[in-house]
């Protein structure tokens, strides 16, 4: 029997862990959208006037976010400051935008792996109400401009102050 652990059960696993953190931080029910595949549907949805786009959502209309979420071994911040352009980040980035971009929010990219804390991934734009340790990347070309993106722990994130947040 191999000793593997099945990803997207690893995958379903963080969502689930996103879902009760954010909905503990902005007061509102998070949930993980039928995409993720706590449904039978794939992509973008909308009912009821409830984006349901990335993989985790809420029914709050003013959470300015679209949270995707990836639980990959083998990535290391190392190798995101010294190739930003090339690979995973990159990669996840440009996932996160896409779906932010079909649901006007702004892409908030949570990833992981084992024994270590997550980390989130927003617009530069985003940096000036979080505190704490940071990385600034940029890492990719949209829009024929090189997009500036910065790195911090999603603990930091979630002390924010949500109001300071609030989509309008």
């Amino acid at each position: 029997m191999s000793s593997r652990v099945n990803g997207r059960r690893k995958g379903h696993s963080a969502e689930r862990r996103l879902v009760h953190l954010f909905s503990s931080w902005w007061g509102s029910e998070f949930f993980r959208t039928p995409g993720s595949g706590s449904f039978a549907t794939r992509g973008f949805i909308r009912t009821d006037g409830v984006d349901l786009s990335g993989d985790v959502v809420t029914t709050d209309p003013t959470f300015p976010f679209c949270i995707e979420s990836k639980k990959v071994e083998g990535w290391t911040l190392d190798r995101f400051v010294h190739s930003p352009k090339t690979g995973e980040l990159q990669s996840w980035w440009k996932q996160a935008r896409k779906e932010a971009e079909s649901c006007s929010r702004v892409p908030l990219l949570v990833f992981a792996r084992n024994r270590i804390p997550e980390y989130v991934a927003l617009p530069v734009e985003y940096a000036t109400v979080i505190t704490g340790s940071r990385i600034f990347l940029c890492i990719d070309d949209h829009k024929d401009q090189e997009e500036v993106v910065f790195i911090c722990p999603l603990s930091s994130l979630l002390k924010v102050e949500k109001s300071l947040l609030i989509r309008k």
